[in-house]
């Protein structure tokens, strides 16, 4: 179902370890304000409309950062991004947008309809109906057969093409991903570069 599995790599908050496993890292940031201070910060295409129009937020939030990731790991581009001449301005538009509809996959099948339903419930614009609890996502029929306690423990098999330690590389411009070996003198990097591990 997932059209092109190497995408799910996309950004360097997504990581996957030897086995295959996902590793969802923090969304959010930080950064000085004019006054020195600390404040919370974002990655715009992943922030729900409540933080783009500076109201209260609360764990729904979160919730919505994983619909749009569920998204881009099944469809390949951002649920928000309607063209590759998508400006972040429209992608920001159409995530406050109550008139903008999720983009079915290509994928007709029922799994795909299944995973739509469940990233539509997740990206509800308002908070209150939002899909936003753990037991909400674990009855969701997107996850009927998984066991919680054995993905929990990674007991369930994952299918994976990553053979060992790897160095990829986002081109923000171009979108490609870029995969290659790390080397053995290779010091830690930053930026859109991150790490299977």
């Amino acid at each position: 179902m997932i059209q092109n599995p190497q995408l799910v790599l996309t950004v360097c908050r997504r990581l996957l370890d030897c086995d295959g496993h996902i590793k969802l890292c923090d969304f959010g940031f930080t950064k000085p304000n004019d006054d020195g201070k600390e404040v919370a910060g974002y990655t715009e295409i992943y922030a729900s409309p409540e933080i783009l129009q500076s109201q209260p937020t609360g764990p729904a939030a979160d919730w919505w950062a994983v619909g749009v990731v569920l998204y881009e790991c099944i469809g390949g581009a951002s649920p928000f991004k309607v063209s590759s001449a998508t400006s972040m301005y429209d992608m920001k538009r159409n995530i406050v947008d109550p008139n903008y509809r999720i983009p079915p996959f290509s994928d007709s099948s029922e799994n795909a309809q299944v995973a739509h339903h469940l990233i539509c419930e997740l990206l509800q614009r308002n908070p209150a109906e939002r899909l936003s609890s753990q037991d909400a996502w674990w009855n969701h029929s997107f996850n009927a057969g998984l066991c919680k306690r054995q993905l929990m423990a990674r007991q369930v098999a994952v299918e994976s093409d990553v053979a060992g330690p790897a160095r990829c590389s986002f081109d923000h411009e171009t979108g490609r991903l870029e995969l290659g070996a790390v080397a053995e003198d290779e010091g830690e990097r930053t930026g859109s570069n991150f790490s299977v591990i």
